[in-house]
């Protein structure tokens, strides 16, 4: 990450972040994550360990690389982070004139649907018609690998909305090497005062919050491309 990450102290460190969509904050999310930012480090230093740009892309789900380094994006400079589980490949043939696209063979977990656009472009109800189809087929094939895999369910994407500044600053504070409890109290101010009334610890309200933080740069931050509506 940048070398003037901020230190967590002020919300005022971060710059619009009213206005961050949830693809946003997975970027801020996985440019925390401790082994995306070792990955980058020895990539830029070409060290021996490094692995290529294509490899960290696949191993943190980015659709191609993009460096922790970098904003998540900056007009004719650094383009916005895509991440594979925000895309669907696609393929066509639109004329008779193109040569036919060999579709790659499907792996375990993959569906494969084909939209008739023909039919599209003679009545503008039957697309409509066929990605209704398309999206039960796809919920009923779901659950069968459900099923198959014994996934009693399927769980629901929880966002914790209101606490996302939070944890970014939880992990910019720690990176900086602020203790613990100094965490607690600056980021939790008024938590900490509800401790002190309720008789229950600092460590107590504060362990789970640092956790939920870590979840979020290590692997959750992907629930929040999957929740983004922009």
């Amino acid at each position: 990450m940048k070398k003037d990450r901020p230190n967590g102290e002020s919300p005022e460190q971060y710059k619009g972040v009213r206005t961050w969509s949830r693809k946003r904050w997975a970027w801020e999310f996985l440019r925390r994550n401790a082994d995306f930012l070792k990955q980058c480090s020895a990539l830029d230093k070409d060290a021996p360990e490094a692995l290529s740009k294509e490899d960290i892309a696949e191993q943190f789900g980015l659709k191609r690389f993009k460096s922790a380094a970098e904003p998540y994006s900056k007009k004719g400079k650094f383009q916005k982070p895509r991440f594979v589980a925000e895309s669907v490949p696609s393929y066509s043939r639109l004329l008779d004139e193109h040569p036919p696209r060999r579709v790659r063979a499907l792996q375990a977990g993959e569906v494969a649907f084909i939209l008739d656009l023909d039919a599209a472009l003679l009545n503008a109800a039957s697309l409509r018609k066929q990605i209704s189809v398309l999206t039960k087929t796809a919920k009923k094939r779901l659950s069968e690998l459900a099923e198959l895999r014994k996934v009693a369910k399927v769980p629901a994407h929880r966002v914790h909305e209101n606490q996302l500044l939070s944890f970014i600053r939880i992990l910019d504070a720690r990176a900086a090497g602020m203790k613990r409890r100094d965490v607690f109290e600056l980021v939790f101010s008024g938590e900490a005062d509800h401790c002190a009334g309720e008789g229950s610890t600092w460590e107590d309200v504060y362990s789970p919050l640092e956790a939920r933080a870590k979840v979020y740069a290590a692997r959750d931050y992907i629930k929040l491309v999957l929740t983004d509506k922009t």
